[in-house]
């Protein structure tokens, strides 16, 4: 299922990527879960304009229990470049704080550490 979601993202099908990786939701579970898969799931409800689905995908990769330590921060930090404008918008900044502060524990290459100062 993960080659049939990548080909529709390269042919820009959000939604049929979307239904490949919820086919691979029913199969396997756990694999639908990685915050990789979470957070092209976020990005494809974002193209879609399905705001609310969007926001809790990239949740889900953003507010895991050990997020430092099990998620890589190029995932990380592309959940939050999405997440922050959507929950600005809300009017909810203060929840971004506990997420930059996690950043900001896996942001150790340059690059990233660039990435996290324009997100403040």
């Amino acid at each position: 299922m993960r080659r049939l979601a990548n080909g529709y993202d390269k042919l820009g099908e959000p939604g049929l990527m979307l239904g490949a990786f919820e086919r691979l939701d029913k199969a396997d579970p756990l694999a639908a879960n990685a915050p990789d898969i979470q957070l092209r799931m976020g990005l494809a409800y974002e193209q879609l304009n399905r705001r609310d689905a969007a926001i809790a995908r990239y949740r889900s990769v953003l507010e895991r229990p050990d997020a430092a330590k099990t998620v890589p921060a190029d995932v990380y930090l592309t959940a939050l470049e999405h997440l922050q404008p959507l929950y600005i918008a809300d009017g909810k900044v203060e929840a971004l704080a506990p997420l930059q502060a996690t950043a900001a524990r896996i942001a150790t290459d340059p690059k990233d550490k660039a990435r996290l100062a324009g997100l403040k």
